[in-house]
């Protein structure tokens, strides 16, 4: 219970400090990665790290959007899936994962992404600032990490 209550109040902070039209238009992947990511692993319980890896792998992964909107406010999308078999945890799980990989590859970065979003910045510009490349690239970079640690 305390790690479901930990992620929600993840989301309640940062609507706190965004206002609401730019909490929208942040990806809900990087939204709920990051409220799954703090609070150890709430929302994606279910699903284990090996799982979502192999479903990657298989090119069975969350879509990559660089903005929410206010038409699709909560989930994550998904792409590829061979059926609808996919639990629906995997997208948190995987989103998590890749919230993790942002923060472990540049911590600093990260730190300057999350501080971006938070005064305001659209969720390509923060990402920018932290990274110095695009969303397409990191996924990328992921992808292949993901594929040579098999």
């Amino acid at each position: 219970m305390s790690a479901i209550l930990t992620h929600e109040l993840s989301h309640a902070h940062l609507q706190g400090w965004i206002p609401t039209l730019k909490y929208f238009n942040i990806p809900n992947w990087f939204k709920e990665g990051l409220a799954v990511m703090v609070s150890g692993g709430g929302g994606a319980e279910r699903i284990s790290e090996d799982d979502a890896l192999s479903a990657i792998r298989k090119g069975e992964h969350i879509s990559m959007e660089t903005k929410g909107s206010l038409f699709h406010l909560s989930g994550i999308a998904f792409e590829h899936a061979a059926d609808e078999s996919v639990p629906p945890q995997m997208p948190y799980k995987q989103a998590d994962m890749f919230v993790a990989y942002l923060r472990d590859r540049n911590d600093e970065g990260f730190k300057t992404m999350l501080s971006e979003l938070l005064n305001g910045q659209s969720f390509e510009n923060a990402l920018f600032a932290g990274y110095d490349t695009n969303l397409g690239a990191l996924w990328s970079d992921y992808e292949a990490a993901v594929n040579s640690s098999q």
